[in-house]
């Protein structure tokens, strides 16, 4: 991975990433992945970081936005065959001095299979929950997958963050609402 940061907001990133999935295997039954949902996986990425808050630990009024494609297997006849594309945007308002910062955020994301490739592997399609886009604030990550144990996931993705509310109770301790 290199990452290159251009002026104090902005940072360019790309990267090279190989799995092997041959040694997967399914939680449930405890037996190898067929040959026909398996391969490996040789994926070229790129994103752009745009960040214009106050700072990281006080957000003050600003946003942060991140834009990242994907594209595994191009060229390569041993590789699974995807691409993904990423955008997550995230904004910010005090009020009171500062005192309280609301915030909200929206993640949309797309995967698809292209050329010869037969699938999108499982664990590159996206989640919710713990591993996965984000996590879902109050509720277990096994209560909200079809069949617990496997990580199921979708090609599609598309989560708002409507409202979170983050307030001072104590010098630097913080409490927060939110909705998801």
């Amino acid at each position: 991975s290199i990452t290159t940061q251009a002026g104090m907001r902005n940072w360019y990133q790309t990267w090279i990433r190989f799995e092997n999935t041959l040694w997967l295997h399914d939680t449930v039954s405890g037996q190898n992945i067929s040959d026909e949902t398996r391969g490996n996986i040789v994926l070229f990425g790129a994103g752009y970081t745009r960040d214009q808050r106050k700072n990281l630990m006080n957000a003050g009024i600003g946003y942060t936005g991140v834009v990242e494609g994907e594209i595994a297997g191009p060229w390569i006849s041993w590789s699974d065959a995807f691409y993904r594309l990423t955008i997550d945007i995230r904004g910010y308002s005090s009020f009171f001095k500062s005192k309280i910062i609301c915030a909200s955020a929206l993640f949309a994301g797309y995967v698809k299979q292209y050329g010869t490739g037969k699938n999108v592997p499982p664990q590159e399609l996206f989640r919710v929950g713990e591993g996965g886009v984000r996590a879902l604030r109050g509720y277990d990550d096994e209560s909200i997958i079809k069949q617990p144990g496997i990580a199921g996931g979708g090609k599609i993705a598309l989560i708002l963050n409507p409202v979170e509310a983050t307030f001072p109770i104590y010098r630097m301790l913080k409490g927060a609402l939110f909705l998801d």
